[in-house]
């Protein structure tokens, strides 16, 4: 595909002059290339590089920073992360997945109150965001929000009716009242 040649190829010109020269508008879903370009054609600082080469053409392309954003993180480069995350949401605001994974990283980095805002945002976009409710039970958690834990495991249930990790968090909840 043209966007497997434009993110991996060092021929940046010739990548920009194909996404220039298709007829329509340039639509692409890339969710989940990071893995296949970060892991296994390239490392994660050649897919950082290659990600803000694409930027540079299609700047408000927020799959991309997303995507960035995950490759910071698995780096542990959590600002970075989370500048990309937020990069993600500014240009599509109904972006769940980066809202959630931003409130990964910003739980990861201490903003709980961030990450509770984040994790809500992704499950006001898309109610049925099951990965979304289940850190958000876990971020009230780390909030000392118990009740509120409670609610979004017994969402994650209602979503799933046998999600484990759900019903653990609120049997270890259980015992703690």
């Amino acid at each position: 595909s043209y966007w497997l040649y434009f993110v991996t190829s060092t021929n940046f010109a010739l990548a920009r002059s194909l996404v220039n020269s298709m007829k329509n508008e340039v639509v692409c879903n890339i969710a989940g290339i990071e893995d296949i370009v970060a892991t296994k054609l390239i490392g994660y600082e050649e897919a950082i590089e290659s990600y803000n080469k694409a930027i540079s053409v299609l700047p408000n392309y927020p799959d991309a920073f997303n995507n960035l954003g995950n490759c910071f993180k698995r780096l542990g480069r959590l600002e970075d992360a989370i500048e990309n995350y937020e990069w993600a949401v500014a240009y599509k605001h109904d972006f769940f997945q980066a809202y959630n994974n931003l409130g990964i990283a910003q739980r990861e980095n201490q903003m709980l109150e961030k990450s509770v805002k984040s994790f809500q945002k992704a499950v006001e976009v898309n109610k049925n965001y099951m990965d979304a409710h289940l850190n958000l039970g876990i971020a009230f958690i780390d909030s000392g929000n118990k009740e509120m834990a409670k609610n979004s495991f017994e969402r994650v249930l209602e979503i799933d009716s046998k999600n484990e990790e759900a019903k653990n968090h609120l049997k270890t909840l259980s015992a703690i009242d």
